[in-house]
């Protein structure tokens, strides 16, 4: 009987590993058309969500005196960092990881867009405010934004002493830390279709 039982406790772990072999090379096999469709779900979830909107004709883009729009570029970067991983498990059960957003943002902060330049030259990280900084006030110099029709972002304008020492804060409205900002909210809220994408192909 002890023979019988480790034959048939073999032969699971046979029939197993033959499924999970032949699950791995499906998924593997299809991993192109995944990622085309993770990827095209994660730039929509981006460049779509409020804050981008904003960046482009709103609220932000004033706010942080843009004159370009780098909308496109930071939803690119987030869709590129889709990764899948094939981790193997004691239970020699199927399954992969899907890596969607480096935690510490690199990919989208070492963007050129990532910065504005002010006119005197001076770095503004706006993505890094916008990302991380949650309701944390910012001091440029002694420098305020007056909303107005002029500045580069042609809705205000930096103002030496304009609300001296009140310094900038992101709006509570858009603003974000590392766990929850843009794109963690962006991608949460279309979670469902990424999942359906990728089952949808190795069903």
């Amino acid at each position: 009987m002890a023979r019988i039982k480790e034959s048939l406790k073999e032969l699971t772990a046979k029939i197993a590993n033959i499924l999970n072999d032949q699950a791995t090379k499906r998924a593997r096999k299809n991993q192109p058309r995944v990622r085309t469709l993770v990827k095209y779900e994660l730039y929509q979830a981006i460049y779509e969500c409020p804050e981008m909107e904003s960046i482009r004709s709103g609220k932000l883009k004033f706010d942080f005196g843009l004159d370009f729009d780098p909308t496109m570029q930071i939803a690119n970067a987030v869709s590129e960092a889709f990764r899948m991983r094939y981790p193997k498990n004691a239970a020699n059960e199927f399954g992969f990881d899907i890596d969607i957003q480096p935690l510490s943002y690199f990919n989208v902060l070492d963007l050129p867009g990532a910065v504005q330049i002010s006119e005197k030259g001076e770095v503004l990280s706006w993505l890094d405010w916008l990302l991380t900084y949650g309701s944390t006030v910012v001091i440029i110099n002694n420098y305020g934004v007056k909303y107005m029709n002029s500045g580069r972002s042609g809705g205000a304008n930096m103002i030496e002493g304009y609300n001296y020492g009140r310094g900038f804060m992101v709006d509570p409205v858009f603003s974000g830390t590392y766990g929850d900002n843009f794109v963690t909210r962006a991608i949460s809220a279309h979670k469902d279709a990424i999942i359906a994408a990728t089952y949808s192909i190795l069903q």
